[in-house]
């Protein structure tokens, strides 16, 4: 089955265009920021974000190009893997932009970040999450979670850290200083990532767990 994962539709430009296209551009700022920008905890930070970033859009763009549902299970997974690391690495990239916290706050927060990161990849390794996938005649396939605790934890771990990590976006630019380079920059940050949490919270929560869509 896990041979198969490539086995992809290209022809469904659609999706090629809302997924594949900012996966893309992300990969570029990760290469413009891991060679070109000055090497610091933050700056290595944010090109592991928008790396991260760009492997779960695009994950998530495979899920809806494959030709067969198994492949579309593998995919979700896949994804599921990625959402879970851009919360945790969102949320250290903001935590070194606010230098609010110094090094051994920092670990011990980075620490109470990844524990249950690593139990959910052991949750979904064991295929503990349920999922049904499920044909779609605009979105080709839908991951369609089953509401088992394994689950419903994991959505609920993601939603609560996109909301924290957008929150903490807003809340850096705003303790900024005014007309600053540092303020231009957090509210490039804050306003980029609104709307894919939004979205996010949205298509990937909302729409198939409590619509059964």
């Amino acid at each position: 089955m896990k041979q198969n994962i490539f086995n992809l539709d290209f022809t469904r430009w659609e999706i090629m265009l809302v997924t594949l296209l900012p996966a893309t551009i992300n990969f570029l700022i990760f290469l413009y920021a891991y060679l070109k920008l000055q090497k610091s905890k933050a700056t290595l930070f944010f090109s592991l974000f928008v790396l991260v970033m760009g492997l779960w859009q695009a994950s998530d763009g495979f899920l809806k190009m494959s030709w067969n549902r198994e492949a579309a299970h593998e995919w979700n997974s896949i994804g599921g893997i990625f959402a879970l690391l851009i919360i945790t690495i969102g949320i250290q990239l903001i935590l070194c932009l606010s230098n609010r916290f110094n090094l051994k706050h920092f670990r011990l927060i980075t620490i109470i970040l990844y524990l249950p990161v690593i139990l959910f990849f052991v949750c979904i390794s064991a295929g503990m999450d349920q999922f049904k996938i499920i044909e779609s005649d605009t979105l080709y396939w839908i991951s369609n979670p089953e509401p088992t605790l394994v689950t419903l934890s994991i959505f609920a771990w993601i939603t609560i850290g996109a909301i924290a990590l957008l929150v903490l976006f807003w809340k850096n630019y705003f303790n900024s200083r005014k007309d600053s380079l540092e303020s231009k920059q957090s509210l490039a940050m804050a306003a980029g990532m609104t709307l894919p949490v939004i979205g996010g919270i949205f298509f990937e929560v909302l729409y198939p767990l409590i619509l059964g869509r």
